[in-house]
């Protein structure tokens, strides 16, 4: 029996990490050094526990943000999305404030169903003055995020964190799959 598939939108503001986050998950073992950052997106693949993702990597610049709502419930115009992984630069507590903005936004789109989980890595929490966990879940106010979500505090540079995000995901994605719910 061969394996199931599923799509991942991966969106976050420009600079948070999402390039090297998804070049740490597919490759969890080589360097990361010299990811060149996504202009418009760009589509990648990666098997985990016996589920091919396709992903859609989205640029976070502010001329691309329209994208995300428009690919949000699709990829490629047929299959909805299973997941949907959104970075912040947890160094930047200004612009979490901004990627707050955004993600209310992306949680008013009445056509992304409540069934869609959200992995939230809080990327750079190795970069001295980071904010903890704690304060990048109170500034994205996800204590009333009504739907399945997980945040890893995580360094896309050092791998920490990533591998455990991607592991819950998948769990997830396996379980929708199976019940047919997605």
């Amino acid at each position: 029996m061969g394996n199931s598939s599923a799509k991942l939108l991966l969106i976050g503001l420009d600079n948070a990490g999402k390039s090297t986050i998804l070049a740490r998950i597919m490759e969890p073992d080589e360097s990361v050094n010299g990811i060149t950052p996504t202009i418009g997106y760009k589509k990648d693949k990666f098997t985990r526990d016996g589920v091919d993702y396709y992903v859609l990597d989205m640029s976070g610049e502010s001329k691309y943000r329209d994208l995300w709502q428009s690919n949000a419930t699709t990829i490629d115009d047929k299959d909805k999305i299973h997941g949907i992984i959104f970075v912040v630069d947890s160094s930047d507590k200004m612009r979490i404030r901004v990627a707050k903005s955004e993600l209310d936004l992306i949680l008013e789109n009445r056509s992304i169903s409540n069934q869609i989980p959200f992995l939230f890595y809080a990327n750079k929490c190795d970069i001295k003055g980071a904010c903890t966990l704690e304060e990048v879940q109170d500034i994205l106010d996800l204590k009333n995020l009504k739907r399945e979500y997980q945040i890893v505090s995580c360094s896309g540079l050092t791998g920490k964190g990533v591998q455990e995000g991607i592991q819950w995901l998948t769990g997830l994605v396996k379980l929708m799959i199976e019940s047919g719910s997605r």
